[in-house]
């Protein structure tokens, strides 16, 4: 999930508005709760929202943003050592992420692989081919790091010094957030707020990430913890370009 969230937080960087959403989701505030998780300190709260994540192991997440006119959406699946995602940008085109351990693989359209890998206009031609990405080959740290469980969880948790937000409610879930900044390398300004909703009743697990106000926000929605997944490795590949396969 790092790849849409570097797309979309160059957007913001660049001064871009974007309004994230996602299917209805909201907040309306509930009176605190008297006992439970909302009980506990915020730095409890993200420890046993990493645990119960780590411990389902798998989810489905789905991030939605708006940069200037452009509208861009990501949905995929989240293991311990696999993930895929789709990134979807009205009026460009789309790209497909796997990940399997340290390998990356990509497939998109020339204009999305143009913007999201920055690749030349001379190599146009891997577009709709799947590219394999392995470590030291450029474009490499666009595509793997956060596209499995443990490494995304890193970017979305807060880092301190945190805060605890009343009792809300999003999508008909009850949650509690814990606010501090955007953790080092996160794909927004330094300094931007970032919100963990957690689930307040039943298993501690996160429900939603909010990144930014206003000005530039990227939103992470959580769904389906524990069902696994089947992430397949493609088929025909070419060498990331610049790569030592490829040289």
């Amino acid at each position: 999930m790092r790849n849409i969230r570097a797309y979309a937080g160059m957007a913001a960087v660049g001064g871009l508005a974007l309004v994230a959403g996602c299917g209805g989701g909201g907040t309306s505030t509930k009176p605190p709760a008297p006992a439970g998780l909302a009980g506990l300190p915020a730095k409890k709260i993200l420890s046993e929202a990493t645990a119960a994540a780590t411990a389902a192991g798998w989810v489905s997440a789905g991030l939605s943003a708006k940069a200037g006119s452009a509208s861009i959406t990501s949905s995929g699946v989240i293991g311990p050592h696999a993930g895929r995602e789709t990134i979807k940008i009205a009026g460009t085109g789309q790209a497909t992420v796997i990940v399997i351990g340290r390998v990356g693989y990509v497939r998109g359209s020339a204009a999305v692989l143009s913007g999201f890998l920055q690749l030349p206009a001379a190599d146009a031609r891997l577009a709709r081919r799947w590219i394999v990405f392995r470590p030291g080959d450029p474009g490499y740290q666009q595509v793997v790091p956060g596209a499995t469980l443990t490494s995304f969880l890193s970017q979305v948790m807060p880092a301190g010094p945190l805060t605890k937000t009343r009792r809300t409610t999003m999508d008909g879930q009850a949650v509690i957030g814990v606010r501090g900044k955007a953790a080092g390398g996160a794909d927004m300004p330094a300094g931007t707020t970032d919100t963990l909703y957690v689930a307040a009743t039943g298993k501690p697990l996160p429900v939603a990430s909010v990144e930014g106000a206003s000005t530039g926000q990227i939103s992470v929605f959580f769904s389906q913890w524990g069902q696994a997944a089947t992430v397949t490795k493609p088929r025909h590949t070419v060498p990331a370009p610049g790569g030592p396969a490829s040289a």
